[in-house]
């Protein structure tokens, strides 16, 4: 069980999102469920080293609420970014997204 783990969204250089622990990690999980009617994710490469893996996706998603940002439900979101995730023991313990 992944008890430790720790996730960071990083937009811009900024982090805008944090959990640590599963539970907070799961809840923001179920909170981003009810945010898109699709969403879908396209690794285009997959660098790993060590207790590290790398990779570089493309995001798109379509909004089911409206946003603060000005963003309406129905709106199509469009990202290139990549995830960090880091193991410790055979376990996952750090994801960081950045876009």
């Amino acid at each position: 069980m992944i008890k430790e783990v720790e996730f960071r969204n990083i937009s811009k250089g900024i982090v805008d999102t944090e959990t640590k622990g599963i539970d907070q990690f799961r809840e923001l999980a179920e909170q981003s469920l009810k945010m898109f009617t699709q969403r879908r994710q396209t690794i285009k490469q997959i660098i790993t080293h060590d207790d590290k893996a790398e990779i570089e996706v493309d995001y798109e998603g379509t909004l089911a609420t409206n946003l603060p940002n000005g963003m309406k439900a129905g709106d199509t979101i469009k990202l290139k970014g990549k995830s960090i995730f880091r193991m410790k023991n055979n376990k996952l313990i750090m994801i960081e997204d950045y876009s």
